[in-house]
């Protein structure tokens, strides 16, 4: 996304030819306006329950100096079987669409509700996608 703005040198109302103005752009990515940071303590965070409409998880985010891993919980909050955080890390990339999989499953549980718990450390987590 981009956004164009006017900086001038000068408060509003300020006189030429004392006033020098430039046009500028900022640009951020993709779903990047919030993200969810950690520096180098490890934070978490879980998401309410629900049931997946899709089975592919992907993740805006950058974790190029650091890593992200996700769990995937039942409805009580408990660990699915196979889900575990040490099956889904992901070591110093930067993307808006990482595929999160774990050691033995490469698509979410389906037809029941679950949770995901993401785990950061030095990194941003903008947005996930199920798909």
């Amino acid at each position: 996304m981009w956004m164009y703005y006017t900086a001038a040198t000068t408060p509003h109302g300020g006189l030429a030819p004392e006033k020098e103005q430039s046009i500028a752009r900022a640009a951020w990515r993709i779903d990047g306006l919030a993200s969810l940071q950690a520096k180098d303590k490890l934070g978490s965070i879980e998401t309410h329950d629900f049931v997946p409409e899709g089975d592919k998880l992907t993740v805006n985010a950058d974790v190029k100096n650091g890593s992200l891993s996700v769990e995937a919980l039942d409805a009580t909050g408990q660990v699915i079987p196979g889900y575990d955080k040490e099956s889904s890390v992901i070591f110093k990339q930067d993307s808006v669409k990482l595929p999160i999989r774990w050691k033995d499953a490469d698509a979410l549980p389906a037809g029941k509700p679950i949770r995901l718990r993401f785990h950061l450390e030095n990194g941003d987590l903008y947005s996930y996608l199920i798909d």
